[in-house]
């Protein structure tokens, strides 16, 4: 049975058309896109540590649970993106690894966290848990190949952006 109750927020909003902005620019620019990656995620990485922390705090009140792993994750994000920023050449060596780690813990944490969606959209539900899976495998494929990684990499970050940034801007108006 689906939940009609609607509700609004611009902390998703924002994040997903930031996230359509990366992809744009990482279509557009495929060679330029590897050097200015490294500041993008990591300017992301600070900015998604934030929203996940603010987020957070909403969750035990939209769905009756605030998860340990995504207080860890939000403080991590943070870490690393400071990191990247002050760091270009560990950003630009690690980016293939920290891609991937990320790829896997944000694919991890939206499959668990989909279980607050079911009750409001089934459709939303499924679509956000087929997202998740198949980012989880292109994540556990970066891990393993990460030479490759780095000549596919532009393309990746687009793709990643653009339906997570979608599914954000979705998720936005639930």
């Amino acid at each position: 049975m689906e939940n009609n109750s609607k509700r609004f927020s611009w902390t998703e909003l924002l994040l997903g058309i930031i996230y359509v902005i990366v992809a744009f620019i990482a279509f557009n620019n495929p060679i330029a896109i590897l050097l200015s990656i490294v500041y993008v995620f990591g300017m992301t990485m600070i900015f998604g540590g934030i929203i996940a922390l603010i987020a957070r705090n909403s969750l035990k009140e939209r769905f009756g649970f605030a998860l340990t792993g995504s207080l860890i994750l939000a403080i991590l994000r943070i870490f690393f993106g400071i990191l990247i920023l002050f760091n270009v050449e560990i950003g630009f060596i690690t980016i293939p690894i920290l891609f991937a780690l990320w790829f896997i813990t944000e694919s991890i944490t939206v499959i668990v966290l989909t279980r607050g969606i079911k009750p409001f959209s089934t459709a939303l539900y499924w679509i956000a848990l087929i997202i998740a899976i198949f980012s989880l495998i292109i994540g556990l494929y970066l891990l393993f190949t990460p030479v490759a990684t780095l000549a596919i990499l532009p393309f990746l970050v687009g793709m990643y952006f653009l339906t997570n940034g979608f599914e954000l801007i979705v998720a936005a108006f639930v």
